[in-house]
């Protein structure tokens, strides 16, 4: 085999490797993209719980048993979101 030859071969393996590994990080990529994504809208609807405590129904909370742990419901969503991460 001619020199030539084999380093083209090794150019077109090395060319195939880099577009496999480019097409697996992407797709690592966007389901990490997305995952933090999901993360982000879900502690920003639990921060809400401090502008809406009617909300805490959806939570399966009562404000009653917060008033009974005394703790308000800002203080709920604090720990809330801060749980959450």
């Amino acid at each position: 085999m001619s020199q030539e030859f084999i380093i083209s071969l090794f150019a077109l393996i090395f060319s195939i490797i880099s577009i496999l590994w480019t097409i697996i990080s992407n797709t690592r990529q966007r389901k990490e993209s997305a995952i933090a994504t999901g993360f982000s809208l879900v502690t920003s609807a639990e921060s809400l719980l401090g502008e809406i405590p009617s909300a805490l129904k959806f939570h399966g909370i009562d404000q009653s048993e917060l008033d009974e742990i005394g703790i308000v419901t800002k203080e709920f969503a604090y720990l809330l979101v801060g749980l959450s991460g």
